[in-house]
């Protein structure tokens, strides 16, 4: 199986979710992690997953992530199961559905990409760094074991998936 884990950060959280991601992933066969806005869109021919993350940036998709998206061809991911996760703080009510990865995989279908998993929400906390007191945000604790149980269950909807054809 090939698969790709595309993504953008900006503070390092979905780079390391992704990473734990694709851990899980080369299990399986090749896995790598990539920049979303270093992914060219003849890399996505061939590939069997692409799980694609991003933080969420006022409830939605950052704009460097929407416009490599909108770089890509119509059909890019013809064929291809796809998935998609975001790092934000945690929300409720209505805002729990206004997070990076709902849109994310609904930009990825309309790519022509098969929808495998809901989105999926890893946590992060706000915080400063101690030198700068510069925003910083880091990852809840568990949340790296949580995406490898994710991955794990897109393993097994992927391979349950080629069983069939």
């Amino acid at each position: 199986m090939r698969s790709v884990v595309a993504h953008y950060t900006r503070y390092g959280n979905t780079q390391r979710v992704a990473e734990a991601i694709a851990e899980v992933l080369a299990g399986a066969g090749e896995a790598r992690t990539v920049p979303i806005d270093e992914l060219a869109a003849d890399e996505l021919e061939g590939m069997d997953l692409l799980v694609a993350g991003s933080p969420t940036h006022y409830q939605s998709l950052p704009k460097e992530v929407r416009a490599m998206l909108d770089e890509w061809p119509k059909r890019a991911l013809r064929g291809t199961q796809v998935a998609a996760f975001d790092t934000s703080v945690e929300t409720w009510g209505p805002l729990m559905w206004m997070t990076a990865a709902h849109r994310l995989l609904s930009e990825l279908r309309k790519l022509g990409g098969k929808k495998i998993a809901g989105p999926k929400t890893f946590l992060v906390e706000r915080g400063k760094a101690p030198e700068s007191g510069e925003r910083q945000d880091a990852l809840r604790e568990g949340e790296l074991e949580r995406a490898k149980a994710w991955a794990t269950d897109l393993l097994q909807r992927v391979e349950a998936g080629q069983g069939k054809k």
